[in-house]
């Protein structure tokens, strides 16, 4: 079975609580930067105000290291194989078949 929801003791926010958790970020941000483009067209310097970073990030599914240790990992393969010529091979064939019958 599943070890999804292993710790009973922290419930998992609900998608709706996390849409809206990302969707009250987004307006702060742009709320901050609307403000930010108000003040630059007034004459303040774009050096002396403060960038809004985001404060909530969305949380990652997979660990970024590993997937690139393991594309390092894979061998590239050419796209045309033997698989691939034997198939359009097959294909031939059988247009040909159609158009001479």
């Amino acid at each position: 079975m599943s070890q999804r929801h292993i710790n009973l003791e922290v419930a998992p926010l609900e998608r709706v609580q996390i849409r809206a958790k990302f969707h009250s970020e987004r307006q702060r941000v742009n709320s901050s930067l609307r403000d930010i483009a108000e003040s630059c067209r007034g004459g303040v310097d774009a050096d002396d105000l403060d960038d809004p970073g985001n404060a909530f990030h969305r949380p990652h599914h997979h660990d970024a290291s590993r997937g690139r240790e393991r594309v390092k990992r894979r061998r590239k393969r050419h796209w045309k194989t033997k698989m691939w010529k034997r198939r359009t091979a097959v294909r031939r064939a059988k247009a040909q078949q159609l158009h001479a019958a």
